[in-house]
This record gives C-alpha cells, structure tokens and sequence, in this order.
C-alpha cells in the first residue's frame, strides 16, 4: 500500500482479502463449475493480488515511465536476466525481473500472464512505443482471445502469446475439444472415449498428449470426473515415457484420495526424472500418509482436548478420544491421524496437515495448515 498502490493512484488494489470486498468480486468460472469466490486473508506475493484492468494499466504505465523506482532498478526488471525455453518459438523471448520480454518485428515488449483456474489475464506493454493493453477475465478459457484482442489493439507480430502456450479459440484443437465434448454430452462417456480413439488415429497431430491432458481438465472442469480420469489414463498408456501423464494422474488421485494410485503414479513420473526432488517429497508425503494410517501416534487425550476450538476456517471438535477438523468452506468433518503429539494428518484429505501450536494461553494459540505443495498457513485460535 505505502510503496505501489497509494503512490500509484491504485485505490482498487490489494494482496489481503476482507470481507467488505465481498459485494464486488466477481466469480470465476471454470468450465461449468462456478470457482470458489476469494475469501483467503492470507497474503500470496504471486497469486493473491485483487485488482481491477485499470489499477494494473496504471502500474504499467509507471513502468513504462520508470515511476517509483530508482532508474537502475526499473532498468533491471526490463532488461534481459535469462532466456526463455524456445518452446519451438525462433524470436526472442526472455525474462527481466518480474516481467516477460520479447523482441520481434513489432518492437521491444514486456508481458505477463495469470492463470487461477476461473481467473485469466494478460498484460503487454512496450516501454518505446509507450502502448500497451491489459485485459481481466473471469473464465479458464479468457487466455484463448489474447491473440486476437492483442491483434485488434495493438496490431503485430507477438510470440509471447504463443511461448505461454494457451490454444486460442479459432484453433483446429478447441475446434476438436468442442466436437469431442459434444459426444461426451451427448451420447455418454463410453462413446466419448471411443469418439476420442477415433479422432487421435485420424487426427495425431492434433489429437496428442497435450490435448488428451487438456481435454481431461475440460471433462472435469464440466462435472465428469469419471470421464476426465479415464481420459488421463488412456494418455499414460498412450505415452508411458512422458512424465507429464503420470503426474496428471497422480495429483487427479491426490485430490480424489485415491492414495495408493496416486502413489504409484507419481513414483512412475519420478522415474523418468530423478533429479525432481520436489516430486520426491510429494511422494514421500504419500509414503508417510499411509504409513501413518496402519500406525497413527499415541497422544494424551487431555492434551488431544487442549487443541478442540475454532481457527478461522478450521473447527477442531473433540469426541472419545478423536480429534476431528471441520472444513468450513464445505461443511465437511474429517477424523484425524496423529503423526506426533501435535500433528496430524486429516484421514481423506491427503494434501493437508494440521500442525497445532499451543501457547502460554488458549488466546495465543495458533494452528499451522501444511499443504503437500510445500505451502503453509497459520491461523488463529478464534476468541
């Protein structure tokens, strides 16, 4: 607030949620599923900014004037640090400090992307030409304009959009994905895998891995979850030496605590890379899961009672001598597994850990949210 927002004018802008905000957020959509509205008070540095098109048009703009920043400093984040993965792309695409750089026949830009599921936004700018255009949306299929808006506004050649790699939505595979889709809704899920066989022998180029895996998140995001871990499946066996498959189904699992599939389908990724140290630990994660499951810890049940209360979205109930957490957001209650005196795994959430902290006071305790992707949250004991 004191160094960007206020200086900036960017009085819509902020990294911590509250619940006067409530009135005007608006709802992401993915697929056909209406994505949870934000209401997480933890402050995120790469994904819990709330803002509007304008309030970012004015950070770029001072951007593009060096406002804010020393001149070393704004010339940094807009000078080349590292190369970009080609990702088949021949023009030039690099990373300054915070910022995506490209160099083509149109001119020198910087660019930016976001991407939280129901939420999709682009930002490209050229600090030479003093132009630029940024664009909000509020569906998982917003990135699929950002060639043709980009076009519209701003006119030239822009490898940036192809280098993020989002299919756009005049290409043959969303023209594919809508036909595919259609059989799916139509006839079922037993004629939509076996439409899907028939489009991948005619069409491979088209119909490929990536496209499988894309095409699973579809069938998902639309409420057939059966229907997208069939097509997940098939694309492992289609393509056993890609990691990617597997890990698609490893986390598809994760989430449906499916434990031991997910187990052996990350062990599979791992396989084909074993420099991957931060799959290790996931998989290490789901080990110490169902270890802890045949051979939960003994705690006190005097001690089990200290922790029953309630943090924020976290209710921790107490009943012979069970710790069970409530989930406010959906209601749903989960039994709890000791790994130690004070940690627990939740018995059908395989991705989140409680970790209780109690303090000199009940007022002064807090409770530590571990996730599998190495993220934590710390809440506290409500008064």
């Amino acid at each position: 607030q004191q160094e960007v927002f206020k200086p900036l004018g960017m009085t819509h802008s902020t990294y911590v949620w509250s619940p006067s905000l409530n009135d005007i957020l608006v709802t992401g959509y993915n697929g056909a599923e209406t994505v949870q509205r934000v209401d997480d008070p933890a402050a995120f540095s790469a994904s819990s900014l709330l803002t509007t098109a304008h309030d970012y048009a004015r950070f770029v703009i001072a951007m593009m004037e060096g406002r804010g920043l020393l001149k070393d400093s704004a010339q940094m984040m807009l000078t080349a640090q590292i190369q970009a993965p080609k990702k088949d792309i021949d023009s030039g695409i690099a990373w300054g400090l915070g910022f995506g750089l490209e160099e083509s026949d149109a001119g020198e830009y910087f660019w930016h992307w976001g991407d939280n599921g129901g939420f999709k936004c682009f930002v490209i700018a050229s600090q030479p030409k003093r132009e630029g255009m940024v664009y909000f949306t509020n569906t998982q299929y917003g990135l699929s304009i950002a060639a043709a808006l980009t076009a519209a506004i701003i006119g030239g050649n822009h490898p940036s959009i192809k280098w993020i790699g989002y299919d756009q939505f005049d290409s043959p595979k969303v023209a594919a994905r809508k036909e595919l889709y259609h059989v799916y809704l139509e006839q079922g899920a037993d004629a939509g895998l076996a439409y899907y066989f028939e489009m991948r022998n005619k069409f491979p180029e088209i119909v490929n891995e990536d496209f499988t895996n894309s095409f699973g998140f579809y069938l998902q995001g639309h409420k057939m979850p059966d229907a997208a871990t069939a097509i997940w499946e098939e694309n492992a066996r289609n393509y056993p030496q890609s990691i990617n498959p597997y890990s698609t189904l490893g986390w598809n699992y994760i989430y449906a605590d499916k434990v031991e599939l997910a187990l052996e389908n990350m062990e599979k990724a791992y396989a084909l890379d074993t420099t991957d140290t931060q799959r290790l630990q996931h998989i290490t994660w789901l080990r110490e899961y169902l270890q802890i499951k045949q051979q939960p810890a003994e705690v006190p049940g005097e001690l089990l009672r200290k922790y029953a209360g309630k943090f924020k979205k976290r209710v921790i109930t107490f009943d012979q001598a069970v710790l069970y957490c409530e989930i406010t957001e959906t209601g749903k209650i989960y039994p709890l597994i000791p790994f130690s005196e004070n940690t627990f795994a939740i018995d059908g959430m395989v991705w989140e850990r409680l970790i209780f902290n109690v303090g000199e006071s009940t007022h002064q305790d807090t409770l530590t949210l571990s996730f599998i992707e190495d993220r934590k949250e710390e809440l506290n004991r409500d008064a």
